[in-house]
């Protein structure tokens, strides 16, 4: 979707694609066993070469494993030093932790995209540098309105299926089930938001964003499916916040 609206995009992934969950990613069975930044990568320069695709197969966070070859945050700072904005859909909170802080350090906006369980819903962080929440606040507010007493548009955990996660056979890490037709709106929801942060104070381009956290909602929380819907927030920094504590000084 970035690909197509004209960005440039540098991937970083480290994962292959398996025929178990295909269900959810644009390319299936033949390119299975597959580094999925490769096919990607082939997929675009066919058929959106103008973006300038740049696949990186790695792990973030995975520890040098041989000699003669950069630390990984060498790599890192390498491909982020000139980036006018971080996405990161790995649905790993220690990874968008990571890469929230350095989107904070280079200055850069923070787009992160998370589905739950089942894909019955999902969450999208479009965070500025220096204005508004960061993404511990984020966590700080989703544990003050994660109670009984919080309405539930006013939460901002979606709707998840109850023992949604699942391990196939012969694998060695948890997925969850969840169909690509119910994360794909999530993922449009994210690049909507890149694509506003991006195009931020320019004449006539897509318009801002009014918030800064929205929820999306393919179900209620009672399991029933629902046409799509979003609750916006616009969240400030959380008092408790350490980061944002210490980026002020």
């Amino acid at each position: 979707h970035l690909a197509q609206a004209g960005a440039n995009v540098r991937m970083i992934d480290c994962d292959v694609i398996d025929v178990a969950t295909s269900v959810r990613f644009p390319h299936g069975y033949r390119d299975a066993g597959r580094l999925k930044v490769t096919t990607l990568h082939r997929r675009l320069v066919e058929n959106w070469p103008t973006t300038q695709p740049e696949p990186h197969p790695m792990r973030v966070g995975a520890p040098r494993m041989s000699e003669g070859v950069p630390a990984q945050h060498e790599l890192l700072n390498r491909l982020l030093a000139d980036a006018d904005l971080i996405f990161d859909a790995t649905g790993n909170h220690a990874v968008g932790l990571f890469l929230s802080d350095c989107a904070a350090r280079t200055g850069v906006p923070f787009v992160n995209v998370t589905t739950t369980f089942g894909c019955w819903g999902g969450r999208v962080m479009a965070l500025r540098p220096r204005d508004g929440a960061c993404f511990d606040c984020v966590y700080l507010h989703l544990d003050d309105r994660n109670n009984e007493h919080t309405p539930p548009e006013q939460r901002l955990i979606p709707p998840e299926a109850p023992n949604g996660v699942i391990r196939p056979v012969g694998c060695g890490d948890a997925t969850y089930s969840g169909t690509s037709f119910d994360a794909v709106p999530v993922v449009a929801l994210g690049v909507r938001a890149a694509v506003s942060l991006l195009c931020d104070g320019e004449d006539g381009a897509y318009p801002p964003m009014r918030w800064n956290v929205a929820t999306l909602w393919n179900r209620t929380y009672e399991g029933d499916p629902v046409a799509g819907r979003s609750h916006e927030f616009v969240l400030d920094r959380h008092e408790d916040c350490t980061e944002c504590a210490r980026r002020s000084g």
